[in-house]
């Protein structure tokens, strides 16, 4: 049987299909030495909003920046520097609210 077949005469209860990609977490050093150096395979894996177990993080690359904050529903949250060259993080329990907003400082 195909893929094709198989997903076709899937049970109304078996929707959403499982998902592909494990969860993002925390990246491992070298993919973010990786990303920064642009060697990575799949930046938009490590950068963004993701689901991560039951909470939610992002990740944004900003090089020049000493510290960047994101708009969340308390008001603006500092993000924390997950690698020296500019990739910071933030976790959260809710996802912030779309549109994300940043308050970026350059130093």
């Amino acid at each position: 049987m195909s893929a094709v077949t198989v997903s076709v005469n899937r049970l109304a209860g078996d929707f959403p299909p499982p998902i592909m990609k494990a969860p993002v977490s925390a990246a491992a050093g070298a993919d973010l030495d990786a990303l920064v150096g642009a060697r990575h395979h799949d930046p938009f894996g490590v950068l963004g909003l993701h689901r991560d177990g039951k909470g939610w993080l992002l990740r944004v690359f900003r090089p020049y920046a000493s510290e960047v904050a994101v708009a969340a529903a308390s008001g603006f949250v500092k993000m924390e520097k997950a690698h020296r060259d500019g990739v910071f993080a933030w976790r959260g329990a809710e996802p912030p609210p779309q549109p994300v907003q940043l308050r970026v400082q350059e130093s």
